[in-house]
Order: C-alpha cells, then structure tokens, then sequence
C-alpha cells in the first residue's frame, strides 16, 4: 500500500500543526506536509506529489477557493477539504462546485473525522 500525502495550507502555524496533529493521530503513517498560503502549496505541487489538501478559505493572497480552482488543474479528482470559519452558504456552494467538502472551524474530532473519510472515499 502506498503511503498518502496531505498537504495542509493555512497562514496560521498553530492551524497546520494543530490540523497536523489531529490528522496523525487517526492516520499515523500518512505523509504531512504544510505550506502557509496558495503561492508555496502550487510550488509544492510542482515537485512532489499529493494526494489530499485541507486548504482553510482565508488568507491572504489567493483565497482557499481561488487556490482550489487551481490545484484542480492538476488534480482533479483529488480530494479536497476547505476550511472555513466564514459560514456562508456562497463558500458552501462554490466548494461544492470545485468537488470539495466545506467544513467550519473550530475544528473537533468530528469534523477532522468527516475530512478523513471524504479522503478515504477517493
């Protein structure tokens, strides 16, 4: 079996390795890795391969979903969870439209539990 890659990509520090941790604790054997906006998570794609993204919807520079328009270029049937404390039904349905799954922050074991298992379902 191979081994699986997210790529968490969040402005805050304390997001990722909060985001990370939770993750590793249900899936310890799967790779991690972190950008800190759209810019350095295209730049990651372009050398190393990856197989799921949690990408939160605010940052700055390109937002969570102008990003997810562009990860689907090159993956497009990719799982991908967006994270968002901005609960608006436009976020909700623009994520669905990219083929992704909107969940809200603060993050519980539950939400990480339902983005495990969008992943898992590939």
């Amino acid at each position: 079996m191979t081994t699986k890659t997210l790529l968490i990509v969040d402005d805050s520090t304390t997001s990722r390795l909060l985001i990370k941790a939770m993750f590793a604790e249900i899936q310890p054997e799967w790779n991690y890795l972190q950008a800190a906006g759209g810019d350095e998570a295209l730049n990651i794609l372009q050398s190393t391969p990856v197989d799921y993204f949690s990408i939160d919807y605010n940052m700055p520079g390109l937002s969570g979903l102008e990003l997810i328009e562009e990860v689907r270029k090159t993956h497009p049937q990719s799982p991908i969870v967006l994270l968002t404390a901005n609960i608006q039904p436009q976020i909700e349905e623009k994520s669905k439209l990219f083929n992704s799954l909107c969940i809200h922050k603060p993050l519980t074991d539950d939400t990480i539990k339902q983005a495990e298992e969008h992943f898992s379902h590939e």
